[in-house]
């Protein structure tokens, strides 16, 4: 509950007669967090809730040849179940965070569940709704999955190589995106140079790991058609559109509710398939439903960032001064699979 009095008596105090420019001013959100009246998505109860749980891919890469739901509707507490197949008639791709033509990107049709193949460890096969969420975990362990493993890409730089598996088959390759640019005599920089430093760093892929992991609660009224999205999301504006589109809905007729944020550090700004599937579960059963992601699931199913290889050379004088700087980058976009961006400076 936000204690809007409260807040509105701290803010009142960090403005002086000469405004807010140039003064220390107060934090406003603390007084409710610190007192523990905060309201996150898993305080969020409605009535009828029913609770979604995630297959996911135990393989890297791998082409999945079956997925049987059939024992897993059979489990107490079962309401509902759903394949990547189900999800393909049903939905639309999930529409990119940002348009991949407007920077010639490659991109490639992703739904909420996957079929035909799965390219990182973690990424959604089926989902099971059940009335609680011990029944539904408990019904996924019926869920079969029959898997074809294919060999491997773990590192950007090798995806690149020759003969290295492809993820999308028809891209031709691994690379997303190769973008150069190029400012100031570069060339002529490196000729007046005194020393050419050269070397290949190497930065790690990691995980920003919020305290509060992604969850959603979803709640259809079928009589209004009017959907709503209680959200842990750093961007609901851009939620909203994407389900529109994804779920072939009209915008106006969807609200997401970004309640208080556990903490995200950019991990909670693109969408994620499991929004997506709470929305559907909700709109085909006329309840609402909530998913929450475990640790481990935050680990594995939640974008990380940062594997990077750079290779670098930097044109230097005997007195320190640097003349220019060439460097080539390889990241991993989005690092749930070696896709490769390729940057030369």
């Amino acid at each position: 509950m936000v204690l809007r009095g409260e807040i509105m008596q701290v803010a009142k105090q960090t403005v002086t007669s000469q405004g807010v420019l140039g003064t220390s001013v107060r934090r406003v959100e603390d007084i409710p967090l610190l007192k523990g009246r905060g309201t996150f998505v898993s305080d969020i109860v409605l009535p009828g809730m029913l609770h979604m749980v995630v297959v996911r891919s135990l393989y890297a890469h791998a082409k999945i040849k079956k997925v049987d739901v059939s024992e897993a509707l059979k489990q107490p507490g079962v309401v509902d179940a759903l394949t990547g197949e189900d999800v393909a008639r049903l939905t639309n791709p999930i529409m990119p965070y940002f348009n991949p033509a407007s920077i010639a990107m490659k991109s490639a049709d992703c739904y909420a569940l996957s079929f035909g193949k799965v390219r990182f460890v973690g990424e959604p096969v089926a989902a099971v709704v059940a009335n609680s969420r011990e029944q539904a975990e408990d019904a996924v362990e019926f869920v079969t999955i029959d898997y074809d493993p294919l060999p491997p890409v773990v590192d950007a730089e090798d995806s690149l190589k020759p003969g290295a598996p492809i993820l999308y088959e028809e891209w031709g390759d691994n690379l997303m995106l190769q973008y150069r640019f190029q400012t100031g005599e570069i060339e002529q920089a490196f000729r007046k140079a005194d020393h050419v430093i050269k070397e290949r760093l190497k930065i790690h892929r990691h995980t920003a790991a919020p305290i509060e992991t992604r969850g959603y609660l979803a709640s259809y009224d079928a009589p209004t058609r009017l959907l709503t999205l209680w959200a842990s999301t750093q961007n609901p504006h851009q939620l909203r559109t994407i389900l529109a589109k994804t779920l072939n809905h009209p915008e106006p007729l969807i609200r997401v509710i970004e309640p208080d944020v556990g903490g995200a550090f950019g991990i909670k700004m693109p969408s994620y398939p499991e929004e997506t599937l709470t929305c559907l579960f909700s709109m085909r059963l006329g309840k609402p439903v909530k998913f929450f992601e475990e640790r481990r699931e935050n680990l594995i199913a939640s974008h990380q960032a940062r594997e990077q290889t750079h290779y670098v050379e930097v044109a230097v004088k005997r007195d320190g001064l640097i003349l220019g700087l060439k460097e080539k980058l390889i990241v991993t976009l989005e690092s749930t699979s070696p896709h490769a961006v390729h940057f030369q400076t």
